[in-house]
This record gives C-alpha cells, structure tokens and sequence, in this order.
C-alpha cells in the first residue's frame, strides 16, 4: 500500500512537472511578429515556432526593436519582463497589449491605434504619433516627453508635473489642460483651440498656428521661437528678450510689440500693419508682405540680411508716431491677392487657386519656417487649374511664395 501510494505521489509530481513545462510554451498570433523573434531568438523557440515564455534571452532582452514588419499584434510582448524600450513604429497595430511594467520609452507612432492600454508607471517617453486616437489613459507621473500629434484627440489627461515636451499638433483640441511648471517645448498647431492656459516659465517654443486664438497669455522671459500665424490675433504681448525667431502671418494685427534685440526672423505676412517697429541690426530675415505699409524703420545693414516686403493697396499710409523716426518711405505694391491650396494639408498634390489671375509664366517658391527656401520654379505655367506636385519635400508647414507679374502672393503650405 505504501509503495502505491509513493508511485502515486510520483507520478502526480511528474505530472504537474511536464505540465508546468508544456505550460511555458506560447503561440505568438502574429506571424510576422513571430518570425521575427525566431530570427533574433532562435533558441528561445521550439519545433514547432512556439516562445519558450522562460528562456533567459527574452527576460533578460532590455531593447525590442519592430520597424515597418506589417506586424498587426504584439501579444507576447509580456513575456519580455526586463524590457525597458519598445520600438514599434510603422506597421499595422490597431491596438497594444498589457505592456511590460519595466518600459522606459515606447515608439508606436504611424500606426493604427485606436486606444492605448494603461502606461507604465516607469514610463518617460511616448509617442504615439500619427495613428487613430481621440483619447489618451492617465500618463504616469515619470513622463517626460509626449508626442501624440496627427491623431483625433479631443482633449488631454491631466500633464505629469514631470513633463519638458509636448507635440500635440494636428488633433481635435478645444482646449489644453493646465501645463506643467517643467514644460519647455510646446507644439499644439492646427487645432481648436481658442485660448491657452497659463504659459510656463521655463517655456522655450510656443507653436501654436492654425488654431482660433484671439488672444495670448503672458509670455515666459524663456522663450526663443514663437509660431503664430492663421489664427485671430489682433495684438501680441510684451515680447521677452530672449525672442529669436517670429513667425505671425496671418493674423489680424495692426501692429507690432518692441522688437527684442535679439530676433533674428520676422515673418508678419497677411496682417493689417501700418508700420513696424525699429529692427534690430542683427535681424537676417524679415517678410511682411500683405500688409499696408508706407514706411518703415531703416532696415539692417548686415550681409545676411534679406527681406520681402509689400503693400495690399495703393495708399500711402503716414506712419505712426512710435513708427515716424528712423524711417524709410516704400512705394506701395498694388493688388495684393489670397492664395488657397487643395488639398492642404496634403501628401504634396495639389491645386492652387487664387483671386487674381495669373500670368502665363510666375515664379514659385517653397520656404521653410525659418526662412529657408528649398524649392523654386521659375517660369512656372500656373494657369488654371494650376497643379503642383510637392510629394519630394520633407513633411511639415511651409510658406508658398509666387511671384507673378507686379504681385506677390503667398500662402501656407502643410505636407504630411
């Protein structure tokens, strides 16, 4: 009786043994996921393509790394219980698996997410970038950086008093939630949003074009580069000393702040500006076409310095009395017209139309933000309907500049 009963012992200990040992064993679903594991794994699967869930190369692996596969889910990545970055970006995810606690840093941006799981509580940075989402879940108190731009995002969760960069350009929003103290970087262009919360103080780039903003809170004495352009002001605060780059077009101001000594590009295209305050002889870049100009300040004299600078009518408007000293009379530029693109943004096929007819032959120009030009066509035919094909250029928001005749029109310009 006792040595049935030892057999018996045994045998249910092998059971539970061999048991324990089928158990580790895992089918990943994905087949591209899994390929791709048994390629950098080998030994961590069997015969038949099944994830050994205690092979010590994947507890141990800290970097996963999955690029443009087609792989559509992740499930398995569980098992990676030391994993610190995830790498996921430009495949076919619609959603993301409970995630290793351990994670750091997660890119699944240029995917198809519609929800995120819950974030880790170790996690600092996170771009989700570029896929379907109109909600974010609580983000954990460590985080750092936050890029979710090009999603459906209506609104934002509560921001970590931890974080330095948020990029939530291209969404939904109505309105952001009070920023955090540590914020540095700030990009929430091409939105709803029709005022901002307090800005902080450590606050080095504001980009908030493309919105319905009237107005503007106090700006940080931090801050170096400020995008402001298509929206509703029609003034702007005190602008800090530390100012190097303006970009306002677009607006409807009538005039500017005290210029800092320190700005070096001015863009103020398409406003309602009478006459600019003194320039700074260190400026190298400064667009104000669109404007009612008659005069302005003595322009730099430095070799870097260029500008593009026009009237949108044909009167000779006497300059203000801040204006009135150190100034130099321009003759006026007649006809200045509005320019619209289709599609914009765009994948870079579009179609320009304008309210002034063009002449056979124009001259066309591409810039950047910063005043950079990187495409030009002289003699261009844009004759309705005038088509251009941009799909060469790098993504992000432009200046489109044509020249046709005595008439300078220019337009801005979205690539995605």
């Amino acid at each position: 009786m006792k040595n049935q009963l030892s057999i018996f012992a045994f045998l249910l200990v092998f059971f539970s043994f061999s048991q324990g040992l089928k158990a580790q064993y895992f089918t990943l679903p994905d087949t591209n996921f899994r390929n791709f594991l048994i390629k950098q794994y080998p030994a961590c699967f069997n015969g038949a393509g099944q994830l050994d869930t205690a092979c010590s190369a994947i507890i141990n692996e800290t970097t996963l790394e999955v690029f443009e596969l087609n792989i559509y889910n992740l499930t398995g990545i569980q098992y990676f219980k030391n994993l610190t970055t995830l790498k996921c970006p430009a495949n076919k995810l619609t959603s993301l698996p409970a995630l290793p606690s351990s994670l750091s840093y997660i890119n699944c941006g240029n995917n198809q997410l519609t929800s995120l799981p819950a974030l880790p509580a170790s996690l600092n940075f996170l771009n989700c970038s570029y896929n379907q989402l109109t909600s974010l879940p609580n983000l954990p108190a460590s985080l750092t950086v936050l890029l979710c731009f090009v999603n459906q995002l209506t609104s934002l969760p509560a921001l970590p008093a931890s974080l330095t960069d948020l990029e939530c350009y291209n969404n939904l929003l109505t309105s952001l939630p009070e920023l955090p103290a540590s914020l540095i970087v700030l990009d929430c262009d091409n939105n709803q949003l029709i005022s901002l919360p307090k800005l902080p103080v450590l606050l080095e780039q504001l980009s908030c074009s493309t919105n319905q903003l009237d107005s503007l809170p106090a700006l940080p004495g931090s801050l170096s580069i400020m995008d402001l352009f298509y929206n509703n002001l029609t003034s702007l605060p005190t602008l800090p000393a530390s100012l190097t780059q303006l970009y306002c077009w677009n607006n409807e101001l009538t005039s500017l702040p005290a210029l800092p000594d320190s700005l070096i590009y001015l863009t103020c295209d398409s406003n309602n500006i009478l006459c600019l305050p003194t320039l700074n002889n260190n400026m190298q870049t400064l667009s104000a076409l669109g404007n009612p100009l008659s005069c302005l300040p003595n322009l730099p004299t430095n070799p870097y310095f260029s500008s593009q600078i026009g009237n949108n009518n044909t009167s000779n408007t006497v300059c203000s009395t801040p204006c009135s000293s150190n100034t130099a009379v321009i003759a006026p530029t007649p006809n200045y017209a509005a320019i619209t693109i289709i599609p914009n943004p765009s994948t870079g096929l579009v179609t320009i139309q304008t309210n002034f007819p063009f002449y056979t032959t124009s001259d066309l120009q591409v810039i950047t933000m910063q005043g950079k030009m990187i495409y030009h066509l002289s003699d261009a035919d844009l004759s309705p309907p005038a088509l251009m094909d941009f799909s060469s250029l790098p993504k992000g928001l432009y200046i489109l500049q044509i020249t046709t005749g005595e008439l300078v029109i220019t337009g801005k310009l979205a690539l995605e």
